[in-house]
């Protein structure tokens, strides 16, 4: 009895069951059906066509079992994430200002965050704000408004191929804002920043015993793919090669940072 549960929980729940070479049982699934998402949202996923890599291991034996797991499986939960889990966009200020244990310690940072001091990275802000004013950073998740910046990008989410190569792209769309006059709590868009950040892995088998292999992980690099500054609507070339050198420069702290991780 729980066998044949199992196997009608199986078949009424795949998109797909077919029987390949009279040997080979194909069971597709698609995560949307356990995790709804809106339909404008599932648009944005992309068609794939996945093929098992081998049938069979190096000595001729048919696989028992094969997984293939293509980019919209990660593709539906990052969307997931973003409508239910992630909040859509934050403020740095806020989150500076927050009470959680850990934060108290970055406090001091909020006077620093002004036109004067971003002035050393973008050196036009002193010039548009000769009196220093407060400076606050709004990020968002939201696709819709990345692609104002970068009409054709590709949303957020993972890519694998075949060689275990791994891509995980985050887009993110920041507002640098300005308060209007000190203390006011009215503030003004100074500039738009549309930031694709790639984080790139490779995943790998080692061993020469197959029934002792270990798999890893070794980060690669982390860096700043993409970026675009707007300023009412106008591309600041200038400004955004700086930005991303600078982002990049920072990063590379981290990158020098990656060891292999193994799993046994």
């Amino acid at each position: 009895m729980p066998a044949m549960a199992i196997g009608k929980l199986v078949y009424n729940f795949a998109e797909l069951f077919e029987v390949e070479e009279d040997k080979y049982i194909t069971v597709g699934y698609n995560a949307n059906k356990f995790i709804k998402t809106p339909p404008k949202r599932y648009k944005l996923l992309k068609p794939i066509e996945s093929v098992f890599f081998n049938s069979q291991n190096a000595g001729g034996n048919d696989a028992l079992i094969q997984v293939s797991v293509d980019e919209n499986f990660f593709g539906i939960f990052t969307i997931y994430a973003v409508d239910h889990i992630i909040q859509p966009s934050f403020g740095i200020r806020d989150i500076l200002k927050s009470e959680k244990k850990w934060l108290p310690a970055l406090g001091p940072l909020i006077p620093l965050m002004t036109t004067k001091t971003i002035g050393t990275v973008i050196p036009t802000f002193k010039e548009e704000y000769p009196s220093t004013k407060n400076l606050d950073v709004v990020i968002w998740y939201e696709h819709v408004l990345f692609k104002d910046g970068f009409p054709n990008a590709k949303r957020t989410g993972i890519s694998f191929d075949k060689n275990g190569n791994l891509k995980y792209q985050l887009n993110l769309y920041v507002e640098l804002i300005v308060e209007k006059t000190p203390n006011s709590n009215e503030w003004e868009i100074a500039r738009d920043v549309y930031i694709t950040t790639t984080f790139k892995a490779k995943l790998a088998s080692k061993g020469k015993n197959p029934q002792n292999k270990k798999l890893t992980f070794v980060p690669k690099n982390i860096e700043v793919s993409d970026l675009k500054v707007l300023k009412n609507g106008e591309e600041q070339e200038m400004e955004q090669m700086m930005i991303q050198s600078f982002l990049n420069i920072q990063l590379e702290n981290v990158n020098s940072k990656f060891k292999e991780v193994s799993f046994p």
